[in-house]
């Protein structure tokens, strides 16, 4: 059965993880849902991206 969850996806374009709905079963993860969006709406979507990765991107990480 599939069920439509928001999840922190991978988004391999962008080379950042990004809250969207996906379609998801015991699978995992089917679908990644992108909903229609207006020119500003694509913006603050844009703007959320970078933010993220000028976030996680300079993360120093010690293993």
């Amino acid at each position: 059965m599939n069920s439509i969850l928001p999840l922190s996806v991978y988004l391999e374009k962008e080379d950042v993880f990004a809250g969207l709905l996906a379609i998801v079963n015991r699978g995992g993860i089917q679908q990644i849902l992108m909903p229609e969006l207006s020119e500003e709406e694509k913006g603050w979507l844009k703007q959320s991206i970078d933010t993220l990765k000028e976030i996680t991107h300079g993360m120093k990480i010690n293993n």
